[in-house]
């Protein structure tokens, strides 16, 4: 257990703010302007997330702490990572328990957590089962439904009549039949006949 809690200024923030280790953020003045360091309140969102709104020059904005945390003691992000929590908690905010990483490896922290929102869904929005031949892995590691995929190209290739011309087309295909020029001229016919 750490014993000692250590401090650094957030950059662009020097003189007026600082986090620590611990996850925890402070203010340097106090309302008077005088040096008067105290905690600022942590706010949670509604993904379990804690924030906390920092000013400069009359401006406020609102932080994620651990943004904050990594910020200081770690450097700024590339802007292809993320900040992951080792432990799945997302208030757990020390130095300890966070990373930078891709979006993948945050993806595969929040399955092995348990707190990904689809990884424990048994069925697809049609309350058809992932499971057996009905289950297709995509690529980028997507549980994905194979009966309601076969029903959305089924509907895709349905014959529908077009809109402006009244042909007969798939309604895939239904806004490159409408910019051609077969489509257009007989919509013209039809504007002409009726006039």
């Amino acid at each position: 257990m750490q014993s000692t809690e250590n401090w650094k200024s957030i950059p662009g923030y020097e003189g007026r703010y600082e986090v620590s280790d611990l996850g925890n953020v402070r203010s340097l003045l106090g309302w008077n302007g005088l040096p008067t360091p105290h905690p600022l309140t942590q706010h949670v969102n509604h993904k379990g997330y804690m924030r906390v709104c920092l000013t400069k020059d009359g401006k406020a904005k609102t932080w994620f702490v651990q943004v904050l945390v990594l910020l200081a003691f770690v450097g700024p992000k590339n802007a292809k990572l993320q900040s992951r929590h080792l432990n799945g908690d997302p208030a757990d905010n020390r130095l300890s328990n966070l990373r930078y990483g891709t979006k993948s490896q945050n993806l595969q922290d929040q399955i092995m957590h348990g707190t990904h929102p689809k990884a424990s869904n048994t069925h697809c929005p049609a309350n058809h089962p992932y499971e057996g031949e009905n289950l297709y892995v995509s690529p980028r590691g997507e549980r994905r439904c194979r009966e309601c995929q076969r029903q959305h190209q089924a509907r895709q290739l349905r014959l529908e009549p077009c809109p402006l011309c009244g042909e007969l087309i798939t309604r895939m295909n239904i806004k490159k039949h409408q910019k051609s020029l077969k489509c257009q001229a007989a919509r013209l016919v039809e504007i002409r006949r009726q006039s």
